[in-house]
């Protein structure tokens, strides 16, 4: 793609970011990032080839993808905690 993802390495790897690669029918592909900002997944930036701007669609696409990962993350917090049960 031409850009400078790989230099976001910390940030996913800390978990404070999220990389996408997203691909249309077309084969146009774009990357997004969302980063966890106030509690929640939102998009950074969203670039196609060459830190080239998006079609909207692939920015609705970001949207959807980062409510998708904000569902995730609030039915993750409803599951019950699990007790760890020593037996002898």
């Amino acid at each position: 793609m031409h850009h400078c993802v790989g230099s976001y390495h910390d940030d996913v790897d800390s978990g404070s970011s999220i990389i996408f690669s997203l691909i249309d029918q077309e084969k146009v592909r774009s990357t997004l990032e969302l980063s966890f900002i106030k509690n929640k997944w939102r998009v950074v930036q969203n670039r196609g080839t060459w830190n080239h701007q998006v079609a909207a669609s692939f920015d609705a696409a970001a949207l959807q993808v980062a409510k998708v990962q904000n569902e995730l993350l609030r039915s993750l917090k409803k599951q019950p905690k699990h007790t760890r049960i020593e037996t002898q």
